[in-house]
């Protein structure tokens, strides 16, 4: 699996985002959360997980069970007024095309 982590906003929240390429699954993947709670008791808050997503279960989605193809990735980061880095469909559509795993890429502020 791949990983892009990068900060942004959505709408006017600040948020952490993590997204990339599931090459056994064939499929990308979405989460979105809040910045870390202050208090270590709390858990990470999620405003968008694609793994929690109950559009991604339809029994007609075949390989992309669970996740999402690209053009959903991008419906779902408009849905949340997601600021996305420039290149980063690019990237993620090339590892697709290439079935690229196991690779992190940060991308800066």
């Amino acid at each position: 699996m791949t990983k892009h982590l990068f900060q942004s906003t959505a709408g006017e929240q600040h948020v952490n985002v993590d997204c990339g390429w599931d090459r056994p699954c064939q499929h990308s993947s979405l989460t979105v959360e809040l910045p870390e709670p202050q208090d270590e008791d709390e858990e990470m808050e999620h405003l968008y997980c694609s793994m929690y997503d109950p559009r991604t279960f339809g029994a007609d989605r075949g390989v992309l069970y669970g996740g999402l193809s690209l053009q959903e990735l991008q419906q779902r980061a408009e849905e949340l007024c997601l600021r996305r880095r420039g290149g980063l469909i690019e990237a993620l559509r090339l590892e697709g095309l290439h079935d690229v795993g196991n690779r992190i890429t940060r991308w800066a502020i």
